[in-house]
């Protein structure tokens, strides 16, 4: 155990006090029974007193003491007391570092192996960041679970009476506590967010003197938005089939699956995991589901650690693409219905948004690029969304996001889809309930290159939470991390909303700082077609991640302009129209369901 360096100030304070005592003990009344203090002493030789030291009329012992009144000489000894030279340490947080689901409201504390100076705890060093290090304000305290309530109302040298029935005085009910508290400002706090508690070096000291050196990170993670069950019930309403091109060799990079494949959320190790350790990879799709007064807008992301592209140039380690499908929500008779599916996917240096919609939804067929396929195509919805499905086409190698379905009168426009795909040389995967069916090597030797090869008619695949698990790690960042250190500005339009930060655009690309071939979290998805001209190639208005983080918007902004559109503003007085007021979008902190009748939990 430490021992203290003796501290002369605190020392003669102490003194000072305890030269009142005689003062209150003489107060207390005089019980010698009449015997002088030379006559009798209390013990006899240091023990307890002998039957003849008694008073045997009172019971009570005679003071015998032998020797003089004489005061002995002070001992001029100094104290052997060993110094303090060790700073203090951090033994706990609250939150703990790499906590997930912190319930909102919370207090922060920071717990150190022995007390603390209190003057230096301050806000300046015991702090709430936010991803971008910028730091939350609060309220400091330093003492028990009564501190902020006695903290302020006692003037040095003050006692006051706690809650718990415990007195305590000013001097001692700071400097000889050990836990600092931080209460942030609760109205600045969001769910599915990282924070980190921080404590400043070089300045926090023990009693001693000694300071605490270096400064230290402690990150969490907020609860996620409660009621989710809906939407999870809503994703797995439409949850897509999806049918995944091979190409030789190379099945396992045609699987979606989880970004911590292996169970370490670095990035940087999946490609050479998926094609050297792995012997089974369990399919998975991430989702996320905003909502407006009139509409759904679910998204669907598909994660490869290994886009082994067909041209050399754009191979790269942690590809993603995926898709976004519009549902109309039940109103007027008409019932609850997917109308649109917007795909995205990298075609070389380009990003891609091709648009389907239904024939039912009234949204016209074409725009400004109307003859370019690419644009917009326009089909029956049990055509488009057979069980209310869309089938994702994912082409080998080079994984582009498609659309391909056979009719009378030809091919649907699709992207580059090799003859193989049509042959049978792809693996399937749909939802089945939500239970995953790992993909097993054939023999324990050989992946699959088909759904014969594969034994099974489709992989089941699991349906992960974008914001559970992604966004909330979306400052993990180098090389070692999920995400590039590189971030942008979302650029929301005038009036519409936006993410109160810079965000992570792009996700480390295992095979090296390729720049033109990557893969994008869903919250930065682009679109900067090969056609058109001008901005964004002709479409001047869709900035980069507004498909997914204002999906509505996005959707207003695609197709509004055409002349010919059942797209028209809102009506609530009818429900009618298309609503931009979102009930629910977790991107960008909204959530008053249960607030509005347009807006049930």
């Amino acid at each position: 155990m430490k021992r203290r360096l003796w501290n002369p100030s605190r020392s003669a304070a102490y003194l000072a006090a305890f030269a009142l005592v005689p003062a209150a003990i003489a107060g207390c009344g005089d019980d010698d029974n009449g015997n002088s203090d030379a006559d009798t002493p209390l013990f006899d030789s240091g023990s307890f007193p002998d039957a003849d030291t008694f008073n045997t009329d009172t019971g009570t012992p005679i003071d015998t003491f032998v020797g003089t009144d004489t005061t002995p000489p002070p001992d001029t000894t100094p104290p052997d007391l060993v110094p303090d030279l060790d700073p203090p340490v951090i033994v706990s947080t609250f939150p703990a570092a790499d906590t997930d689901d912190v319930q909102l409201p919370f207090v922060v504390s920071v717990t150190f192996n022995e007390p603390v100076y209190a003057p230096t705890i301050a806000t300046q060093t015991i702090q709430l960041v936010d991803n971008r290090g910028n730091q939350l304000p609060g309220k400091i305290c330093v003492a028990d679970t009564e501190c902020a309530a006695a903290d302020g109302q006692m003037s040095q040298g003050s006692c006051a009476q706690l809650a718990t029935g415990e007195r305590r005085c000013k001097p001692f009910l700071k400097q000889d506590q050990a836990t600092a508290s931080f209460t942030p400002d609760a109205t600045l706090l969001a769910l599915a967010t990282p924070y980190a508690v921080r404590v400043v070096g070089n300045i926090i000291t023990d009693v001693a003197g000694n300071k605490y050196i270096a400064s230290e990170d402690f990150w969490f993670t907020t609860a996620n938005f409660p009621n989710q069950e809906k939407f999870r019930e809503v994703a797995a309403r439409y949850a897509p089939d999806i049918k995944s091109g091979v190409d030789g060799g190379t099945a396992q990079t045609q699987v979606p699956t989880k970004f911590d494949i292996d169970g370490d959320w670095d990035m940087s190790n999946n490609r050479d995991y998926l094609n050297t350790t792995a012997t089974q990879i369990v399919p998975a799709i991430y989702y996320t589901v905003a909502e407006t007064k009139t509409h759904y807008y679910i998204t669907y992301l598909y994660y490869f650690p290994w886009v082994n592209h067909s041209q050399p140039a754009f191979t790269h380690g942690n590809g993603t693409n995926g898709i976004v499908i519009t549902v109309e929500k039940a109103r007027g008779g008409q019932a609850e219905r997917p109308i649109a599916v917007h795909t995205y996917f990298k075609e070389n240096d380009k990003e891609e948004n091709f648009a389907y919609v239904t024939e039912e939804s009234g949204i016209a067929p074409g725009n400004n690029f109307q003859s370019d396929w690419r644009v917009m195509n326009r089909f029956p919805q049990a055509e488009l969304f057979p069980n209310n499905r869309f089938t994702s086409w994912i082409s080998a190698k080079d994984h582009q996001s498609c659309a391909y379905i056979d009719e009378p009168s030809g091919v649907l426009p699709k992207c580059e889809l090799s003859d193989f795909i049509r042959n049978g040389d792809h693996l399937a995967f749909a939802y089945n309930n939500g239970a995953p069916t790992p993909v097993t090597k054939v023999g324990g030797t050989s992946w699959p290159k088909n759904m014969a090869e594969a034994g099974v008619t489709s992989f089941g695949y699991a349906l992960i939470p974008t914001l559970t698990t992604l966004w909330p790690r979306r400052w993990e960042t180098g090389n070692s991390a999920i995400y590039e250190i590189t971030t942008y500005t979302y650029e929301a339009d005038g009036g519409r909303p936006g993410p109160p930060s810079d965000l992570t655009s792009k996700i480390v690309d295992s095979l090296g700082n390729n720049f033109t071939a990557y893969g994008r979290p869903p919250w930065s998805w682009d679109f900067d077609p090969a056609i058109g001209s001008g901005s964004n190639g002709g479409f001047a208005n869709i900035t980069q991640g507004q498909i997914n983080l204002d999906p509505s918007w996005y959707m207003w902004e695609r197709h509004r302009p055409l002349a010919t559109n059942s797209m028209m503003e809102y009506d609530a007085a009818a429900g009618t129209g298309w609503s931009h007021d979102y009930c629910f979008n977790g991107y960008l902190y909204i959530d008053i369901r249960g607030t509005d009748p347009a807006c049930p939990q």
